[in-house]
């Protein structure tokens, strides 16, 4: 039952769900013409109705305006992340761009509460740094208010319109938060601990005396705490084994917290002062986004599970009850062939503990078993949740079985964990890898005859370091634009991101001897399996010029190695057609090089 690329990508969905004040519809994203583009889905009768139409291009983000009658829209170029901000109105009409610099980031922070202005951070001025804007929207006068941070933004402002939360990501552990008084510029800083912390989720209850985040604190998991204005002090109301990943203030003060255990989530709901509340929900999936209804009697949500893409559900929080709008579950041919994975832990060489999502093809396995794909998250700040990857679902359904892997340094087991690769241990999660490919090589009816390891971005540098650490482990390796030198990536990304990234992997002034060591491109003379490269032209995080060494490497001394340049693309690939080249590209050559080994 052959499944089509066009028919996985038809998958795409929708998120970012916003109430109209009304309660009349939700203002969404989701797929147009190929890219993800604005709506407005009303939740009585009517067809959802497009409002942006920026040509060839894809909307990141849409915000509503306090009156529901505009919304800012943030739009980038080819992928590169450089957004710029738009004006749309709801009820359709021409939309009206406000910055127009492409070499500049603007990231959209709040609507003041009149709605005649808009709070953004840009790094028009220094590129490396972002400086914190106020724009007003008649006359499009524009206000500098700080100059300074690395990667600075900015959440919700005070309903009362008097404190503005800035918001510094100093590095994957580490957030500054600070409250800026807009009447006399005094910026005070909020201590969450006496070392680092990590915070997200700002959220201001309805009255402005207090401001909600999920953190971490003085803890290994973020919870849910809250600054109180008068006072200045902050309360930790629910501190969970497990990461608070959403959050979101109803009308009435009560709080619905999004929990991620072991790549899935749980709903919970919670009273203003953080105690239980009986209802909760667990929808075998992933939770992104989170929205209250004006009301305050339904919450709508943006998921996923493993064999459908986003899409959002709105939960009646009186009745219990679930209704879907928009995107559908996959019906048919479609349902029958996705294949939903399996939760697997075992513990690593030393007794740290792994674990991952196991896809298994459909029937029984051939006389000599499936061969084997190994797919690695970058970040490595990130997580395999229990999500739909389309480049999975379209191995499996070719007849391989997929191992998704969460070694050390993943999130969503506690910042203890996220650490455990930092630095001179960085090679200790590529040893996870081994330990993955054996227990791989245990499992009844796969081929570990034919084993395959991919990545993308560092991703990407976990590949090219198993290839190379354990040459007779894999038989072919898919680097999708993964780093391979981070002594040039750290001179070549984004300026915006090399201090931050540096504090991840290590400073290429203060420790070049680490960064050298550590770049896969000073042992690929040990790579000896086939090698399939993708890469997009347009790349901000991970320039091409990674992709471009270690193929020029390899071929120099013979190698295997299939390159692949997308042009108008960037870091994850968006268009169509060149997810349709990556997928297929990366199918065809794992065909070739592992039925080799049949």
């Amino acid at each position: 039952m052959a499944i089509s690329i066009d028919e996985l990508i038809g998958l795409d969905g929708f998120s970012q769900p916003a109430f109209l004040p009304d309660g009349s519809a939700l203002l969404c994203i989701g797929p147009g013409d190929g890219l993800m583009q604005a709506w407005v889905q009303p939740l009585g009768s009517g067809a959802a109705r497009r409002i942006s139409f920026v040509e060839n291009e894809r909307v990141m983000s849409a915000r509503l305006s306090p009156d529901g009658a505009q919304a800012i829209l943030s739009v980038d170029a080819g992928g590169d992340e450089h957004a710029q901000l738009w004006l749309v109105p709801i009820a359709g009409g021409e939309a009206k761009q406000l910055t127009n610099a492409p070499k500049v980031i603007h990231t959209f922070g709040t609507w003041t509460p009149n709605g005649k202005a808009i709070y953004y951070a840009a790094n028009s001025r220094d590129r490396a740094r972002f400086d914190l804007h106020r724009m007003d929207l008649a006359s499009g006068k524009v206000e500098t208010l700080l100059k300074e941070g690395q990667t600075l933004s900015t959440g919700g402002i005070q309903p009362n319109g008097t404190l503005l939360p800035v918001i510094e990501d100093l590095s994957h552990v580490n957030t500054g938060i600070s409250l800026l008084d807009l009447r006399s510029g005094e910026r005070k800083p909020i201590k969450l601990a006496e070392r680092t912390a990590r915070a997200m989720a700002f959220r201001w209850n309805k009255d402005g005396s207090a401001l909600y985040f999920a953190a971490d604190g003085e803890r290994d998991f973020l919870g849910i705490g809250r600054y109180l204005v008068a006072g200045g002090k902050v309360e930790w109301l629910y501190t969970p084994e497990a990461d608070v990943e959403a959050v979101a203030l109803a009308p009435d003060g009560r709080i619905a917290a999004v929990i991620n255990r072991d790549g899935f989530n749980r709903l919970e709901f919670l009273s203003s002062d953080g105690k239980p509340m009986p209802l909760a929900l667990e929808p075998g999936g992933v939770i992104t986004e989170i929205a209250w209804s004006p009301d305050g009697r339904v919450l709508a949500y943006a998921f996923s599970t493993p064999t459908a893409g986003s899409r959002i559900r709105l939960l009646d929080v009186v009745s219990g009850t679930v209704r879907g709008v928009m995107a559908d579950e996959p019906a048919g041919r479609l349902a029958d062939a996705l294949v939903e994975p399996v939760l697997v832990k075992f513990p690593s060489f030393d007794g740290v503990p792994l674990s991952g999502f196991f896809y298994r093809p459909r029937g029984a396995p051939p006389t000599r078993g499936w061969p084997v794909a190994m797919m690695v998250h970058g970040g490595p700040e990130w997580q395999m949740k229990a999500f739909l990857r389309y480049d999975v679902q379209n191995l499996v359904e070719a007849g391989y079985a997929v191992f998704t892997p969460n070694v050390r340094g993943s999130t969503g087991y506690g910042r203890r964990y996220v650490g455990l690769d930092d630095r001179e241990r960085r090679m200790d999660s590529v040893r996870d890898l081994e330990v993955c490919g054996h227990w791989l090589r245990r499992q009844p009816g796969l081929d570990p005859r034919r084993m395959a390891i991919l990545g993308e971005s560092y991703g990407g540098f976990m590949v090219l370091s198993a290839l190379s650490e354990q040459p007779d482990l894999w038989q072919a390796g898919v680097d999708v634009f993964g780093v391979v030198n981070f002594e040039t990536l750290l001179r070549d990304t984004g300026p915006w991101r090399r201090d931050h990234r540096a504090a991840e992997y290590g400073d290429p002034l203060k420790d070049p001897d680490l960064m050298r060591w550590l770049s896969p491109i000073s042992r690929a003379g040990r790579i000896k399996v086939p090698l399939f490269v993708t890469h997009g032209d347009r790349d901000p995080r991970v320039p091409k010029n990674e992709s471009d060494q270690i193929v020029a490497f390899l071929k120099s001394r013979g190698g295997v190695v299939e390159y692949q340049e997308l042009k108008y693309e960037g870091h994850g690939y968006l268009r169509a057609d060149n997810r349709r080249a990556a997928y297929d590209g990366i199918r065809r050559f794992l065909d070739r090089h592992l039925a080799k080994n049949e």
